[in-house]
């Protein structure tokens, strides 16, 4: 008996053995497999992790490539809107600079005309000057012309008055003696007959 109760509790002990055996298989299967699912899913979680990481950073790439283009743009824009106000206040300053030259090209015009006026003016004047001289120097020979006109006339007219003084007294004289001589013809050839004498 004693044999078939260690045959017994042997077979047991072998069932138990085996079931244990079998349970403890299936249990680390079990755990195996848990831990094969938890790997699983930790490298998805990984991969996944890791995905994320990949687009963050691509999406940080595009930000950053976004931003540095916006960067270049708005440098561009600043580069052009400094050339453009550059280019404004060089037109500007080359405007007023023409403006400038300009002003001093009519002040120059303007002092050249007035220059040209006073010379003008001074031109004007120096003939008036010389024409009222001219006439000065015209009513001066005039007057004296004139006095010498006068001079000469008195002078011809005293000499005009001599000579017919001196004529009228020749006609006298000669009447005198033409009347003397025709009387002492006709005294010497008639008798005697008074004879008139006019002077």
């Amino acid at each position: 008996m004693r044999a078939d109760i260690w045959g017994a509790a042997l077979a047991l002990l072998l069932v138990t053995t085996s079931a244990q055996v079998r349970a403890q298989s299936s249990l680390s299967d079990q755990i195996n497999s848990v831990y094969a699912a938890q790997t699983a899913n930790q490298a998805a979680a990984q991969a996944q992790l890791q995905a994320q990481q990949r687009a963050a950073a691509r999406q940080a790439r595009r930000q950053y490539e976004v931003g540095q283009a916006a960067r270049r743009r708005r440098d561009e824009q600043d580069a052009a809107a400094r050339a453009e106000a550059r280019a404004q206040r060089e037109s500007e300053e080359k405007y007023t600079d023409q403006l400038r030259a300009l002003d001093i090209q009519e002040r120059e015009l303007q002092l050249q005309q007035d220059k040209d006026r006073v010379a003008r003016d001074n031109d004007y004047m120096d003939q008036e000057l010389n024409r009222s001289k001219a006439e000065t120097d015209a009513i001066e020979a005039q007057s004296n012309a004139t006095r010498a006109l006068s001079t000469g006339e008195k002078d011809y007219l005293d000499q005009e008055g001599a000579a017919d003084q001196t004529l009228s007294t020749g006609e006298k004289d000669f009447l005198d003696q033409a009347g003397e001589a025709e009387v002492k013809a006709q005294s010497a050839t008639a008798p005697r007959q008074s004879v008139t004498i006019s002077n």
